[in-house]
């Protein structure tokens, strides 16, 4: 078998052909058949488990992380592709795991907008529209680029020596500790007048929907994350989590999940108009303050529309921001003269904006609500305030207590609820027992399924007796359930 960085030489080497082969030739001619052919056939050789990645670092090509040696058989082509991606304005290029898959008539088109894009005045922002236009949903132009990662820290399941589901883990708090940089990243250049972009929070996106269509539980896992210093961002990655998952259970696409991740993360950038003395003001605002919150909604959009991005998306990413405090009667705010309905966007936002925001301890409420009193709380606001058959399906994505809920059973044992069992063929809460450890806190126990009885004959079948604060006891339930 090749060593895979050979593969991977080959790939870099054939795909510059294939794309220069394509810009020569129409699409019928027997070159760029086999140019296509044999590029399809590394692709797929390769992308199994992890994405294909490509990258320009300080003058120097890396593929998957690992710096490509210049030799006298390699040098001619490492060159080109530096000036390839120099071309386009482009630090590299990312085949997905899904290119294995794509259609042959894809990568030709691939190859003429590539071809294409060097005549556009913005050759690298005109590719990335291009590619949402033509639903080309397996490759992405890089336009920044990080330090590449070791091997060592960009681990993938193929390397698996670790369980899946550590590994999954893994991915799930590392892109959470993503998202929240990027979305603090964005906010901090606004707020400095800088210009800022888009596509890390894409990226973002597509890698959560990956994750949501994987293991939707362990999403709700990590929205039960709640940081009172840094409310605001985690704030907005709970949403975004939380709105994907409502959205895979009503089966929107894959591209429609990631535009609704990304109005998640930014659907609260117009609270950067709002001064800190408001935002964290306790108790009560006065009137003019109120004002001033209630046109924060108005502000995001503007904020959205001043981003570095195409056209495009941001029209699709700016109505469900605008959306998410109008309630289905239109009588939130900000006030509108729109007659038609809430789009669906703006009512999935509504619901789990709603959700993570009354579970969040914040300086004006008295105390946060647990996860299962939230349910309760909004399903008393059915359809003045939110969608009837979104919140319930939001409900029953949720169960009666939510991931993150700290319960006590009918035993007198505390546990940390997992959500519901997925395999079940019935609904049934799975929990995390707590166990008192040596220096008065609590480590990690068995897992139950409570649908399952107890093996035995004079078992008795466990239950939730009732929710308990988390602060009561003094922990994070999200630490816990995603270690």
């Amino acid at each position: 078998m090749q060593d895979t960085n050979i593969l991977g030489e080959e790939l870099i080497r054939t795909f510059y052909r294939m794309v220069h082969t394509i810009g020569i030739y129409k699409d019928n001619n027997q070159m760029v058949h086999e140019a296509v052919s044999k590029f399809m056939t590394l692709a797929g050789s390769l992308a199994k488990g992890s994405d294909l990645e490509i990258l320009i670092w300080r003058g120097r090509l890396f593929l998957q992380g690992e710096k490509l040696s210049y030799r006298r058989e390699t040098f001619a082509f490492i060159s080109a592709w530096l000036d390839f991606f120099q071309e386009r304005d482009l630090s590299g290029i990312r085949f997905l795991t899904k290119v294995a898959n794509a259609p042959r008539g894809e990568f030709v088109l691939l190859a003429r907008l590539l071809n294409e894009s060097i005549s556009q005045e913005e050759p690298a922002a005109w590719l990335e529209d291009q590619l949402f236009t033509r639903k080309i949903d397996w490759v992405e132009m890089i336009q920044e680029v990080e330090e590449p990662l070791s091997k060592e820290e960009a681990k993938t399941p193929s390397d698996a020596d670790l369980d899946r589901d550590l590994l999954r883990k893994q991915k799930a708090r590392q892109n959470y500790k993503r998202a929240l940089d990027v979305v603090k990243e964005v906010s901090q250049k606004i707020s400095a007048q800088s210009t800022v972009g888009i596509r890390k929070a894409r990226r973002l996106a597509q890698n959560m929907v990956e994750l949501v269509m994987e293991d939707e539980s362990l999403m709700h896992c990590m929205a039960s994350i709640r940081d009172y210093d840094d409310y605001t961002y985690t704030h907005s990655i709970n949403v975004a989590l939380l709105a994907m998952c409502v959205g895979r259970r009503i089966g929107l696409s894959h591209i429609l999940l990631e535009q609704l991740g990304i109005c998640g993360m930014f659907h609260d950038l117009g609270k950067l108009d709002v001064s800190t003395d408001i935002l964290h003001k306790p108790g009560r605002l006065a009137p003019e303050e109120w004002e001033i919150m209630r046109q924060h909604p108005l502000m995001g959009v503007i904020r959205i529309l001043r981003l570095r991005a195409p056209s495009g998306m941001k029209s699709r990413i700016a109505l469900g921001p605008f959306e998410h405090h109008l309630k289905m009667d239109l009588t939130g705010y900000p006030k509108t003269r729109l007659t038609q309905n809430v789009t669906l966007f703006g009512r999935i936002l509504s619901i789990v904006d709603t959700y993570d925001a009354v579970t969040s301890h914040r300086a004006y409420r008295v105390r946060s609500l647990m996860p299962n009193e939230a349910v309760c709380f909004m399903w008393n606001r059915l359809n003045r305030q939110f969608d009837p058959i979104l919140l319930k399906v939001f409900i029953c994505m949720m169960g009666p207590f939510p991931a993150g809920s700290v319960v006590k059973l009918n035993t007198g044992e505390m546990g940390i609820s997992m959500g519901i069992n997925p395999a079940s063929k019935k609904p049934g809460q799975r929990v995390l027992l707590l166990v008192k450890d040596e220096a008065g806190g609590y480590r990690k126990g068995e897992i139950l399924n409570l649908d399952e009885p107890e093996k035995g004959e004079k078992a008795a079948v466990k239950r939730i007796h009732s929710s308990i604060p988390p602060s009561s006891i003094g922990i994070q339930p999200a630490e816990f359930l995603m270690q």
